[in-house]
């Protein structure tokens, strides 16, 4: 039963994150799918008839007389045309791989990236573990560059605030494939998550933003990605989480997705609340508020810059 089980997981993983091979057909349920009109030139096996002559006896009554006879022969000759032909292939910005299309791998900010920022040089406190990507850090932390060096940090408050960008959610999605296979291969956990990526941008139609958090393997042969999505107002979670679950239904390889309200008040990473404010979660968002004795120092940002009060003290002389 296991060697069945091995069979049909590697089976999976070659589906869903082989390298590019012009070998394999889209899948008709993927996204990103273009109808082109291309040219190509095709050959084909003409017969023809052609004549000879030859001289042979006449016959009769003269039969030393010769005569001059034309007879046909049947030649093949292989020709070619130029035809038009309607196909399917990856829109612009995606390219194949396996059976369905992602974006390249140098577009890897798009769906490698952690939340939050690094931090400036006289707060960085990096760990020894050397990287490229976001994507080769454990949790939270962050590929930050110092002294030359790439190292894995913990992430400070992110530049942008993202309240104004739109509701963030948090998905974790199951494939059927075993975890240690796809670290075997080369850029094998880098093909899951822009596949992942092209998956959800495609379901929930709509520029949204994927942050990558971290993936796991599930028994028996399935890994788990936990990713966040950034979206703009429009979508609420009621109207996300359908559309995400229609994976199931679109991807074979796709075994389970959940989504749910990410409290970003939890995560430094993923807020811009002052020290001096309250951060209270929301449903897909968060509210920063200063503290009583703290005045806002930006009514339109609301709870990120609160500054201590002016307390004025007057002397007063009093006259007997």
């Amino acid at each position: 039963m296991r060697w069945i089980l091995l069979i049909w997981a590697s089976k999976a993983l070659l589906a869903l994150c082989s390298g590019l091979d012009e070998g394999n057909s889209l899948s008709s349920s993927g996204y990103h799918l273009c109808i082109r009109n291309e040219s190509r030139i095709v050959s084909f096996l003409v017969v023809h008839s052609v004549p000879y002559t030859v001289t042979k006896l006449c016959g009769g009554w003269f039969l030393w007389t010769t005569c001059t006879v034309t007879l046909y022969k049947m030649m093949h000759q292989i020709e070619y045309k130029t035809v038009e032909e309607q196909v399917t292939r990856c829109c612009d910005g995606y390219e194949q791989v396996g059976h369905y299309c992602s974006l390249s791998v140098n577009r890897s900010d798009e769906f490698t990236a952690k939340p939050g920022s690094c931090p400036t040089a006289d707060r960085l406190s990096p760990s020894s573990v050397d990287c490229e990507l976001d994507l080769d850090c454990p949790g939270w932390q962050k590929c930050c560059q110092r002294w030359g060096q790439f190292l894995c940090t913990d992430p400070t408050r992110p530049k942008q605030d993202l309240r104004f960008q739109g509701n963030l959610w948090n998905a974790t999605v199951t494939v059927k494939m075993d975890y240690q296979q796809l670290l075997s291969k080369e850029n094998g956990l880098l093909n899951l998550t822009r596949l992942l990526q092209a998956m959800i941008t495609g379901a929930l139609e709509c520029d949204v933003s994927i942050f990558y958090l971290n993936s796991w393997p599930v028994h028996p042969y399935r890994i788990s990605t936990n990713l966040l999505i950034l979206s703009n107002f429009s979508l609420s979670l009621y109207n996300v989480a359908p559309k995400l679950h229609l994976l199931l239904k679109q991807i074979p390889e796709v075994s389970s997705v959940t989504v749910q309200d990410v409290d970003e008040c939890v995560h430094p990473a993923l807020h811009q609340c002052s020290l001096q404010a309250d951060c209270n979660n929301t449903l897909g968002s968060y509210q920063c508020v200063c503290q009583q004795e703290y005045l806002d120092g930006d009514p339109n940002n609301p709870g990120v810059n609160c500054t201590g009060r002016t307390v004025c003290s007057q002397n007063v002389q009093k006259s007997f």
